[in-house]
């Protein structure tokens, strides 16, 4: 039997065709295998993209209720990890009626963690320093720290009285203590309404005492009244009632801050007992003052009038022209003293600035009329 070539030709030619048939098909297959993964790759990059701006947007709302626009910004800016952790520390916040972006917007500055504290505990490591932008939560230990910081800004202003640029660097702490001090007693204020106890003092009674002894001894030296340790004598105070208008200007700084930050009842008590010293003193003064001067304004008008240009300022001893109802029932001139403290009478607790004699003077005292 000779062999067909045109048939074995035909026949090797078939099989090639169905190779390449096959390997065309074969790589078809892999382009649409590839073309499929490369669109579920695309598909499963454009999902985790969806879900990272849904929680962004999330986040960002949820964080707007806690934190203001340029913080909600600032807190996105860091990363997911960053702004889930503030989100944390602002809901931690709201729970102890602490405002959260004034929290997070405080400085960095000897009081920004009250109670020592730099980080929180079991922070992840992808947070980092994030972490330094939060006060921590108040504790007792806040508290006695805040105050002792207190007696060091006025030990601080004791020192720099003279140094108005420095006393403008402690009157900026001072602000940023009287916020955190706000921000505490709005927290404990809500706790002594859960468990019923409102008269926990904040002061121990020795930081009581020195805050109360600094802010006389700041005012003094504002007033150049000096006082020697050792030997217990006060130059400064001739002729003048600048002792207990240091008592008073205390009283009155003392009583703003506690009412705006801590309101502890003990030193509220304290500062009303000074007060009251403070004006027996100053009466007694103002007495002997008004009699050696033997001058008084026309009227209660000419006395403000006084005041406006300044010829009667704060600690002036004053006396003005009125009428009384005498014994008989007959309107009479008399004359009325008194000690003028201003604003420090006012924050001071003193009703209209002003500390007139329980006494006034008849007619038969001779006052020379001055006009303002």
């Amino acid at each position: 039997m000779g062999f067909n070539v045109a048939a074995f030709g035909a026949g090797f030619a078939s099989k090639v065709t169905e190779r390449l048939d096959e390997e065309r098909v074969r790589a078809e297959k892999l382009i649409d295998e590839n073309r499929q993964i490369a669109t579920k790759q695309r598909l499963k990059k454009q999902a985790s993209r969806d879900a990272e701006k849904l929680l962004a947007k999330e986040l960002t709302e949820s964080l707007s209720i806690y934190y203001t626009p340029d913080q909600v910004a600032d807190i996105m800016g860091n990363g997911t990890a960053q702004a889930k952790y503030a989100l944390a520390k602002g809901q931690t916040y709201d729970g102890k009626n602490l405002d959260a972006s004034t929290q997070y917007m405080l400085p960095n500055n000897e009081i920004t963690n009250p109670d020592g504290a730099t980080a929180d505990a079991a922070v992840p490591a992808a947070i980092g320093t994030f972490t330094s932008r939060f006060k921590k939560t108040p504790k007792k230990q806040s508290w006695d720290t805040l105050a002792a910081f207190q007696i060091n800004l006025l030990e601080r202003k004791i020192n720099a009285v003279g140094d108005a640029e420095e006393l403008s660097k402690i009157e900026a702490d001072e602000a940023i203590w009287l916020t955190q001090a706000a921000d505490l007693e709005k927290a404990k204020r809500k706790a002594e309404k859960e468990d019923g106890d409102s008269t926990e003092p904040i002061y121990s009674d020795e930081s009581r005492r020195k805050l109360i002894n600094d802010a006389v001894t700041y005012h003094r030296l504002s007033l150049d009244v000096q006082a020697d340790i050792s030997t217990g004598i006060i130059s400064g105070i001739e002729g003048n009632n600048n002792l207990q208008m240091a008592e008073i200007r205390a009283a009155a700084d003392l009583k703003v801050t506690n009412f705006n930050g801590f309101k502890e009842t003990q030193l509220d008590s304290r500062i009303k007992s000074m007060v009251e010293n403070a004006t027996v003193s100053l009466n007694e003064f103002a007495k002997n003052k008004v009699r050696q001067e033997g001058t008084a304004y026309p009227s209660w008008d000419a006395l403000q009038a006084a005041i406006a240009n300044q010829s009667i300022v704060s600690g002036s001893t004053y006396a003005y022209q009125t009428t009384a109802v005498d014994a008989e029932g007959q309107p009479a001139t008399v004359f009325q003293g008194g000690t003028y403290l201003g604003e420090y009478g006012k924050n001071a607790g003193i009703e209209n600035g002003y500390i007139n004699l329980p006494t006034t003077y008849s007619p038969s005292v001779q006052f020379t009329i001055i006009q303002p």
